[in-house]
């Protein structure tokens, strides 16, 4: 099994609704980060509406559709279809968690605003499939995953 691990750092305030604010978390790889995350802020463990708990989830590699390579999360309490995956925006993520290699407050060109944000997405994900592919026997990155979310307060 490989392992990814998430540690979340704290919050965001820079998100454009001014009642809420962004997760902001770390990607690490045998203790070295190689990513940066963003996540919906905690409401209550509201479905698409707020970070997952904290835990350990199975993984797997989806490849379909718009997102292109991700992971899908399973068994997570009181949420379904979480994905760690590309993305910028909080406005990106219904529940799922976002990846960059950095985290900025830079213009939303959708809102105007200012608002916090993960950049080089695509990086970052290449990042984890490389991470990934060193670490497999088979040289093949679509092993399966144990996927380690740390939250800390």
């Amino acid at each position: 099994m490989w392992k990814l691990l998430f540690v979340v750092l704290g919050v965001c305030a820079g998100w454009p609704l001014t009642s809420s604010a962004e997760t902001i978390g770390r990607v690490l790889v045998d203790g070295h980060e190689i990513g940066r995350t963003s996540e919906l802020p905690w409401r209550h463990d509201t479905e698409r509406l707020s970070r997952i708990q904290a835990g350990s989830y199975h993984g797997t590699i989806r490849q379909e559709g718009a997102l292109g390579w991700r992971i899908l999360l399973s068994d997570v309490p009181k949420h379904s279809g979480v994905e760690l995956h590309m993305g910028n925006f909080a406005r990106n993520t219904h529940g799922c968690i976002l990846v960059g290699r950095d985290v900025q407050t830079i213009r939303d060109p959708k809102t105007g605003g200012n608002a916090c944000a993960v950049v080089s997405s695509a990086a970052a994900i290449s990042n984890i499939q490389a991470a990934m592919q060193k670490a497999s026997d088979n040289g093949i990155s679509s092993q399966d995953l144990a996927i380690t979310v740390t939250v800390k307060d």
